[in-house]
C-alpha cells in the first residue's frame, strides 16, 4: 500500500542522508591526511637544507682550505725559489774560487817561466824550475796541447839549459871564422903558393862583415852575423841552415846550440800566449809578451 511505500522511501532517505554524511566525513579526513603529508613534505625539504649556521660555516671552511691550499702553494713556490737562489749563490761561489785559484796558477805560471828566463840567460840549467810546471798547468791550460807540449819541451831541456845569447855571439865568431878558414883550405891549390897563401890566411882570417850579398860562406856568415848584432837569433840560423860541406860542418855544433835556444824560447813564448788566451778576448787584445814583457826571437 501507499504507507507501505512512503515508509520504505522515507527509510532510503536516511539511508543516502547518513552515507553523505559518512562520506563527507571521510573527504575532511582525507583533507586532514594530505595536510599532514604535506606538512610532513615540508619538514622533510626543511631538514634536508642546512642550517645558515652551517651554510655559514661550511663556507668558512671551504673558503680556508682553499686560502690554505694557496698559502701551501704559495710557500712551496717560495721554497722552490730560495733552493734556486741557494744553488746559485753556490755555483758563484765555487766560480769564483775556481777563477781565484786559476787566477793564483797563472801567477805562479808566469812567475815560474820568468825564472826560466832568467836562468836561460845565464846558461844555467833550469831543471827544477820546469818540473815545477806541469802541476800549475789547470783549467783550460791543462786541456791546451800546445802548453802541454811547451812544458815538456822545457823539462826536456832544463837538466842541461841552453846557451845564452852572449855566449853563442862569442861562440859565433870563432865557429865563423873556423868555417871561412876550411872552405878556403879546401879550395886551395896544392904546389908551393898554394900552401903559403894558406900560412898567410891562417895568420890572418879575413870575412866579409855586414848584409853581403851571395852565397859563399862568407857571404851567408855575415848575414848571420848580422842578424845577431840585431839579437834576431832565428834569422841567423836560417842563415848558417844554408851552409853547406865543410863549412856546415865547422857550423853544426853552434847551430845545434841555438837551434836549441830558440826551441827554448819558442815554448816559453807558445806558454805564454795560453796564458794569454785563458785570460779571454779583453787580455788576448793586448798582445802577447813574454815572461820578461819583451818580445824576442833570441
Amino acid at each position: 500500500d501507499i504507507t507501505s511505500v512512503t515508509r520504505l522511501a522515507d527509510s532510503i532517505q536516511r539511508r543516502m542522508s547518513g552515507m553523505d554524511n559518512r562520506f563527507n566525513d571521510l573527504r575532511g579526513q582525507d583533507d586532514a591526511l594530505d595536510r599532514r603529508l604535506s606538512g610532513l613534505d615540508d619538514r622533510i625539504a626543511a631538514a634536508a637544507r642546512p642550517a645558515p649556521q652551517v651554510t655559514d660555516a661550511l663556507a668558512k671552511l671551504q673558503s680556508q682550505d682553499s686560502a690554505s691550499a694557496q698559502a701551501l702553494q704559495d710557500l712551496r713556490q717560495e721554497l722552490a725559489r730560495l733552493q734556486a737562489a741557494l744553488k746559485e749563490e753556490a755555483a758563484a761561489r765555487l766560480a769564483a774560487e775556481d777563477r781565484s785559484s786559476g787566477r793564483n796558477q797563472r801567477v805562479a805560471l808566469v812567475l815560474g817561466l820568468g825564472r826560466i828566463e832568467d836562468r836561460m840567460e845565464s846558461g844555467a840549467a833550469f831543471a827544477a824550475e820546469a818540473a815545477s810546471l806541469p802541476q800549475l798547468l789547470t783549467g783550460s791550460l791543462a786541456r791546451d796541447p800546445r802548453a802541454q807540449e811547451a812544458v815538456a819541451l822545457l823539462r826536456r831541456e832544463g837538466g842541461s839549459g841552453v846557451a845564452s845569447f852572449e855566449a853563442l855571439r862569442e861562440a859565433f865568431m870563432a865557429a865563423a871564422d873556423k868555417a871561412v878558414l876550411q872552405r878556403s883550405a879546401a879550395g886551395s891549390d896544392s904546389d908551393l903558393w898554394g900552401q903559403i897563401v894558406d900560412g898567410a890566411r891562417g895568420l890572418v882570417s879575413i870575412r866579409p862583415v855586414g848584409d853581403a850579398a851571395g852565397d859563399t860562406p862568407g857571404a851567408i856568415l855575415a848575414r848571420a852575423e848580422s842578424a845577431l848584432a840585431e839579437r834576431d837569433l832565428a834569422r841567423a840560423v836560417a842563415e848558417v841552415g844554408k851552409l853547406s860541406g865543410s863549412a856546415a860542418e865547422a857550423m853544426s855544433g853552434w847551430l845545434a846550440q841555438a837551434r836549441a835556444r830558440l826551441a827554448v824560447t819558442g815554448a816559453l813564448a807558445d806558454l805564454n800566449d795560453a796564458i794569454t788566451a785563458s785570460l779571454g778576448p779583453a787580455a788576448t787584445g793586448a798582445g802577447t809578451q813574454g815572461p820578461s814583457g819583451t818580445q824576442s826571437s833570441s
